[in-house]
């Protein structure tokens, strides 16, 4: 019974359409905040990176590796392109690439993404239908401290939602019978 129960918690632990929520980020902004309060779920004005008078990005455009932190199959990508009201005139990605890899770090899929708003009041989301990513590079093309002249470049919040890839029927059969051989095996 004891290993019934395991081979069903492992099956159970697969999700549908969720935010991920094992994903991270490497790095600081300016300030020493860590970048992966860019993944942790808090869309209120308070809760941001930034770089002041766009530093160090004023000529260079961020990027990011994203480590989802498992294996998913990708559906959607929202991003939170500022601070919203607590920096008015602070901005965030007008252009982005994402470049989605697979737990070898090959590219699986590049998405190029255009006019994304500067609007800090709700997200910009875009449907996605990606297999099997592991990371996503988050490559910025331009931004509007570029492009409008705004005096800071920053960042809400980014998240992607996705379900874990279902294991094949012989992957689940062999997982299951391997079960069985224990419960018998116990039972000897």
């Amino acid at each position: 019974m004891k290993y019934t129960l395991i081979t069903l918690a492992a099956l159970s632990g697969i999700s549908f359409g969720q935010t991920i929520t094992t994903a991270s980020i490497s790095g600081t902004d300016d300030k020493g905040r860590d970048l992966n309060r860019l993944l942790n779920g808090d869309t209120s004005g308070g809760n941001f990176v930034g770089w002041n008078g766009g530093q160090p990005y004023n000529t260079t455009i961020p990027s990011f590796n994203i480590d989802l932190g498992g294996v998913y199959d990708l559906t959607s990508f929202s991003l939170w392109n500022n601070a919203g009201s607590v920096l008015t005139d602070a901005q965030g990605f007008k252009d982005l690439d994402l470049v989605f890899r697979n737990s070898g770090g090959n590219v699986i899929s590049t998405l190029e993404i255009r006019s994304i708003s500067s609007d800090g009041t709700s997200p910009f989301n875009q449907p996605l239908s990606v297999s099997n990513v592991a990371s996503v590079d988050l490559n910025g093309v331009d931004s509007y401290f570029l492009s409008l002249g705004s005096s800071d470049f920053t960042l809400r919040q980014i998240s992607f939602s996705g379900t874990a890839p279902v294991p094949e029927p012989s992957s689940t059969a062999l997982l299951g019978l391997g079960g069985l051989a224990l419960i018998l095996r116990r039972k000897k």
